[in-house]
């Protein structure tokens, strides 16, 4: 699913609840670029095998909210930029993440410029520097 609709800078809702990513490795760049994209739901998205969130939604500007508590990452190993310069993003649940595996967070967050509340106590915060470059 790398760079799946990457660049889609048109779209505004997206609803693919239903995709079975149950063998998805590669999320990166998936959303890159969704810059007027404002509803999105894929909590129900598998991701038990996914390795890389590289950029997934990397300058998705219009996203208000994203809940991923669900989502599985205990084999990603890379969340570089993930939610770079989403900058209208109030909500992002991500409480579940098991970030023991990941090597890289650099810049997961930077840009967050709205977010109002953000729990990371599941977050292994060896490798963290999830608010810089």
């Amino acid at each position: 699913m790398w760079d799946m609709f990457k660049g889609c800078s048109k779209l505004t809702d997206l609803y693919i609840n239903n995709f079975d990513t149950s063998q998805v490795t590669d999320m990166e760049s998936m959303f890159e670029g969704c810059s007027n994209l404002f509803s999105l739901n894929i909590s129900n998205f598998n991701t038990t095998n996914v390795q890389y969130m590289n950029k997934m939604f990397y300058n998705c500007s219009s996203l208000k909210s994203i809940n991923l508590n669900s989502w599985d990452t205990s084999m990603v190993s890379t969340m570089k930029q993930m939610f770079y310069e989403c900058s209208s993003l109030i909500s992002l649940d991500i409480s579940g993440f098991d970030t023991e595996k990941v090597r890289d967070l650099s810049g997961m967050f930077k840009g967050l410029s709205s977010l109002e509340n953000l729990d990371l106590h599941t977050f292994n915060t060896k490798t963290c520097n999830a608010f810089n470059e």
